[in-house]
């Protein structure tokens, strides 16, 4: 992800690492790395720190300055469609319908995530919520890529976090990234088609 803003918000606030760790339970080693950029904060930690800083996960992690959101480009290869349609087989306890869809994670792009999702595992979304406006902060989401100029072509399927008002980012152990759902760099748009509800692993 972006570069996190924990030292400058935390001094702003005036808390000491030490009394952070008191706060939110994560160790004051841990914070310090982070603040450095020797480790990565996961989207969790910053849900944990945003209420004790008097900020948002948001800022936290280097994605707003302020109110306005800043845009990470993608590095080469991670906006590529990392989901694929899943249809249950006969006599499966998974029913796929207009209301419920199902995808199986082919990357690793929501692998840090809470819950986490890996490679192999299904994904059940609701396809009734699929409203931006409507989507609570960091909901998981399913998103499918439609070329700019032609809007019948698919260029494939993601699964992501969602962040406000149209950003959607990863959070993953490998690089990270952030795009909005109509980026003009970017030859598709991204429309939301459903939040997540659930996981199944372990099914062929």
């Amino acid at each position: 992800m972006a570069k996190n803003r924990l030292a400058a918000i935390r001094k702003r606030a005036g808390v000491t690492l030490e009394r952070l760790e008191e706060l939110t339970g994560i160790a004051a080693s841990t914070l310090s790395r982070m603040q450095s950029g020797e480790r990565e904060m996961s989207v969790e930690h910053a849900q944990r720190l945003a209420p004790v800083l008097k900020s948002s996960a948001a800022a936290l992690l280097g994605l707003t300055n302020g109110e306005h959101s800043i845009e990470r480009p993608a590095a080469p290869g991670l906006a590529e469609p990392d989901a694929e349609r899943y249809v249950p087989p006969p006599g499966s306890f998974l029913t796929a319908s207009n209301t419920t869809l199902i995808f199986r994670m082919k990357g690793a792009a929501l692998d840090q995530a809470t819950p986490a999702i890996l490679a192999g595992d299904l994904v059940v979304f609701d396809a009734t919520d699929d409203d931006p406006a409507r989507i609570s902060p960091f909901t998981i989401v399913v998103a499918q890529l439609y070329d700019r100029h032609e809007f019948i072509q698919s260029h494939g399927t993601v699964i992501r976090l969602f962040m406000p008002p149209d950003k959607l980012i990863t959070n993953s152990s490998g690089p990270n990234e952030i795009f909005s759902l109509n980026d003009p760099s970017k030859p598709f748009t991204a429309a939301i088609r459903g939040t997540f509800r659930s996981i199944v692993r372990g099914m062929a």
